[in-house]
């Protein structure tokens, strides 16, 4: 491994009932690292492959989650173990409820504060791979942990979206909008109620006021208060990424006056021109599958 090679620690938190899971990461971990040999190193930290001291207790002596780059969260029947009474507590007093969620919550809080570590759940690998049943299940327990994450609100209402559960998504994406005014927070909320029979302008406006940019997706906003024509917006997107962003809201704009085929045109174009990893083009694709095509 040459000396230039960049090691990054990936922390894997989670009980002892995703084994194979977590075996798994580590598989993938050494498929990569033969990959990238001599640009980059991966290195898992896991519980189960150190020894520990007996008179310790043993969340004590695993490294911290916060002090890594990466920390992957898996959970699936358990939280985890709980912590001794003498552990430390959360910032409101109460103990954490087991070690494993003191892991996530305080690499969340860490990245928070310096944005380092990345912190990834389940829910958001079922999400991009499409099985939004199982990545709406993740993020509710991810809310339970912690009901202060904007991010889990907002990708479980874009899953409640995909699904065609716009009730759903409206609320989750209510949850976002609370917690931090974010244009597209804002949008998706005012799709998710607007595509579920509600009419959402008067709540767009009002988050619209609270936003400090007037920056793109501003003019998305613009279209759907009525401020701008959706020719307007495909001409105020100037990189690729908001070129696709403009195909998909425009199709929605669309959607939402009946109009199915001049919404199935733009929504096709912004499957084609999209990046497989945005919101706008699995919404996309979401839409062209419930118009049946």
């Amino acid at each position: 491994m040459a000396e230039s090679a960049q090691e990054v620690r990936v922390f894997v938190s989670s009980p002892r009932d995703v084994l194979p899971e977590r075996g798994r990461v580590d598989a993938v971990a050494a498929k990569l690292n033969r990959e990238y040999e001599g640009l980059a190193k991966i290195k898992t930290v896991l519980w189960e492959e150190s020894f520990y001291k007996a008179n310790r207790t043993f969340q004590s002596q695993i490294p911290e989650a916060a002090a890594c780059d990466i920390v992957l969260s898996i959970f699936w029947t358990t939280i985890g173990t709980e912590l001794p009474p003498e552990f430390a507590h959360m910032p409101d007093g109460r103990p954490y409820p087991s070690g494993t969620v003191y892991e996530l919550l305080t690499a969340l809080e860490a990245s928070k504060k310096r944005g380092v570590p990345d912190v990834y759940g389940r829910g958001d690998t079922y999400l991009s791979k499409g099985n939004y049943d199982r990545a709406i299940q993740d993020y509710g327990q991810a809310i339970q942990l912690d009901p202060t994450n904007v991010n889990t609100y907002s990708n479980r209402g874009r899953a409640f979206f995909y699904i065609g559960n716009f009730n759903a998504a409206a609320e989750a994406l209510l949850h976002s909008t609370e917690l931090e005014n974010n244009a597209y927070s804002a949008l998706w909320r005012y799709l998710a109620r607007e595509r579920g029979g509600e009419n959402g302008t008067a709540e767009l406006a009002a988050n619209a006021e609270r936003l400090k940019s007037k920056d793109w997706p501003y003019p998305v906003i613009e279209m759907y208060r009525g401020q701008r024509l959706p020719e307007e917006v495909l001409s105020a997107a100037n990189s690729p990424e908001e070129r696709c962003e403009a195909q998909f809201y425009v199709g929605e704009w669309h959607l939402l006056r009946g109009d199915n085929g001049a919404a199935a045109t733009v929504l096709q174009a912004a499957t084609v021109i999209c990046p497989k990893n945005f919101d706008e083009y699995a919404g996309a694709l979401a839409e062209l599958k419930r118009l049946k095509l």
